[in-house]
This record gives C-alpha cells, structure tokens and sequence, in this order.
C-alpha cells in the first residue's frame, strides 16, 4: 500500500488564465488513486472564477476529496487582474504592473511620469501575449514580462500620478 504522503503524478496544462490538471497513473502508482486529497494553495493574486471545486479562499488552501481515478481532470480558471505595487509603504506613487503573479516591465524609452489611471488601462497586444501597451499622451510605453525582454532596457518601477 502506498503512504497518504506521497503524491499522485498529475499533468498540468497551463493556459493564460487557466490550470487544467489530469491523473495519470500507471503500473504501482494506481495504488495511489483512490481516497487522497488533493491540495493546491490559492495564491492571493489569484481571485478563482470558475473552479471544479467550490469553496476556495486567497491565500487558503483548496482540498479536493474524493474517489480518484486515471483520466479524472480538474479544471481552474483564475482571474488575474493587473494592479499596481508599490515598492513600499514610504514611496506609494513608485509603483511596479503586476499581472497575476508576473510583474511587467517598462521596455524602452518611458516618461519620467504615468498618470495611474493610464496604468491601470494597459492592455495585452494580442491574447496570451507576453506583450503589453500603456496608452499615454505621448508615447505609449510597452510592458513585457522579465523572461521576454531581450537585449533592451527595461525598469520595473514606474512614478504614476492622479
């Protein structure tokens, strides 16, 4: 018999926005399935739209019990809103876009200032890109996630104003 502490190999699909889980199991590891729990910690960026379990809190965790067999999915969908972080308590206009858990940043040329409102409007380029764009009254600025920015200058944290 297999202990309750050993986990159960799950694949995970990632999409934008969403978490699509499968049990996969073979040979012993079917031993596994059955009565165990599963668990995933709801993050606090995280507010759950749409999950097959209910009940689920930020920064709580999510418990599924139930019967497990191979070929069983879980499916969560995750909304994550863009918001404004603040470098700290002290500098609360110095802020950094943060999309879920992924910070964005400023690619290129950026004005000394950005009114919050035009900020808190970045849109994506296209859906599921990395790319984003702050409309201003010059310039747009373009916002990428770190692992996308190339050979380029980029900053994180932005003064807003409004």
């Amino acid at each position: 018999m297999v202990s309750r502490s050993k986990p159960i190999p799950i694949t995970c699909l990632d999409k934008p926005r969403s978490l699509l889980c499968s049990v996969n199991a073979v040979g012993r590891i079917k031993q596994a399935l059955g009565e165990n729990p599963m668990e995933w910690k709801a993050e606090e960026w995280a507010a759950i739209l749409m999950a097959a379990m209910q009940g689920a809190e930020p920064g709580k965790f999510m418990r599924v019990e139930r019967t497990w067999k191979t070929g069983d999915r879980i499916e969560i969908e995750f909304d994550m809103p863009l918001v404004l972080e603040a470098v700290d308590a002290q500098h609360p206009s110095l802020v950094a876009p943060v999309h879920g858990p992924v910070a964005l940043f400023a690619v290129g040329a950026a004005p000394a200032k950005v009114k919050r409102a035009a900020l808190m409007g970045a849109v994506q380029s296209a859906a599921g890109s990395a790319d984003w764009q702050v409309k201003t009254d010059g310039e747009p600025i373009a916002l990428r996630p770190f692992a996308a920015i190339k050979d380029e200058k980029y900053r994180l944290y932005l003064e807003v104003e409004g």
